[in-house]
């Protein structure tokens, strides 16, 4: 029973871990990406949004969401910045 805690103990700190990289990869991500919009590198931005996406199990917040639609839109690719605003519209 004592193996059982010790096992389960270390899965949960490695998961708690694991979950704060892939939070701070995330954060990181949609900085650069929204970096990218404002220095007009719209194909860019989008690649490191959707990335950002990727990353985080494909959730983004409303925020990061709608900036990647404007990013999509920038570039002339509207279907894609429709589909991120129907994810907004669905969170």
């Amino acid at each position: 029973m004592r193996k059982f805690y010790i096992l389960f103990s270390i899965c949960f700190f490695f998961g708690i871990s694991f979950a704060n990289a892939q939070a701070e990869i995330y954060q990181t991500l949609t900085k650069s990406a929204d970096s990218l919009f404002k220095a007009k590198e719209y194909k860019k931005s989008t690649y490191t949004y959707t990335w950002a996406f990727r990353v985080n199990g494909w959730r983004g917040t409303i925020g990061d969401r709608y900036s990647a639609a404007r990013a999509w839109s920038m570039l002339g690719v509207p279907d894609s910045a429709y589909n991120h605003l129907l994810r907004m519209a669905q969170q």
